[in-house]
């Protein structure tokens, strides 16, 4: 995959954004420093610069967030509530209008692991700055919520129907909060164990990560569920809410929990990548040969 921007913005749960207390550039400092032996391993691994050129500020204006606890905002088909029109653009909204114009077909997947206000911006500046290239930029955007996490899903269902939408309900149980406290011991006796700086600051004592399967969707596993939401991968399997043409929503939780193990057990080697400076010392995936075709019914 290819990373064109991270994106920081606000959510209902984090009002004011947290791009002031500059968190991911400490990240980045540490994956500089495993990032030599990374390469060992895999050297599709992004420089440390390459990737704080992708930073960008969105929005985290807290007035552009709907507070919405009790849920009836987070499913498909909601009456919108929010209208970006007058919001002011971010580095981050600009951004995502720059990707898309982009002469280049290929798929842009977004991740809303917060809000979508950002993005919701994007597109209302799409439609109205740009209407020639409004319809096959947003065509090629594959949107993956974690929830709808401040008005801009059903905005953005209702007034930019050609965006893709994924919805994600089940990573609550499976990926979030306390979901794996089974974990423990990886995390204590393992990762927090001599695998580096970038380990050491995992916040937890259980892998705990709400927004992974977002992440995890994208990757290239070999199970290609990034190209169809009905195929399933790591990131979950969706069927298509009825009424739209581009909405999704995940099936349930076993479609997550299946992975899980295989999930974790790819991050572990590549915890063990962070500190083997040789290749021979870890462990990397099996080069695998297919009799027959590749593309398969049944």
């Amino acid at each position: 995959m290819n990373l064109e921007a991270i994106i920081q913005t606000n959510s209902v749960y984090q009002l004011k954004g947290w791009s002031s207390e500059k968190w991911i550039e400490q990240q980045i400092d540490a994956y500089e420093q495993v990032y030599p032996n990374l390469k060992i391993h895999d050297s599709a691994y992004p420089s440390p610069d390459y990737i704080r050129s992708k930073l960008f500020i969105g929005d985290e204006e807290s007035t552009h967030v709907v507070v919405d606890h009790d849920a009836p905002l987070r499913i498909p088909g909601v009456e919108p509530v929010i209208d970006p029109a007058n919001w002011a653009d971010t580095p981050g909204s600009d951004k995502i209008v720059e990707i898309l114009l982009e002469d280049d077909p290929r798929l842009v997947y977004i991740q809303a692991w917060g809000g979508g206000n950002t993005a919701a911006r994007a597109f209302y500046k799409l439609k109205t700055q740009y209407p020639a290239d409004y319809k096959r930029a947003v065509s090629k955007v594959v949107m993956y919520n974690i929830w709808y996490q401040d008005g801009a899903g059903s905005y953005i269902e209702k007034y930019h129907p050609g965006v893709i939408m994924l919805l994600s309900h089940y990573f609550s149980g499976t990926w979030d909060y306390g979901s794996q406290r089974y974990t423990k011991p990886f995390v204590t006796e393992y990762l927090h164990n001599n695998h580096g700086p970038l380990a050491a600051l995992y916040p937890q004592d259980y892998i705990s990560e709400g927004d992974s399967p977002a992440f995890l969707y994208i990757l290239g596993n070999g199970l290609r569920g990034y190209e169809n939401p009905t195929w399933g991968g790591w990131g979950g399997r969706f069927y298509k809410v009825d009424g739209f043409e581009n909405v999704y929503r995940d099936i349930d939780k076993g479609s997550f929990l299946r992975w899980i193990e295989y999930a974790n057990r790819d991050f572990e080697a590549r915890l063990k990548w962070c500190v083997a400076d040789k290749y021979e010392d870890a462990n990397h995936k099996p080069n695998i040969k297919i009799v027959g075709e590749l593309d398969r019914n049944g």
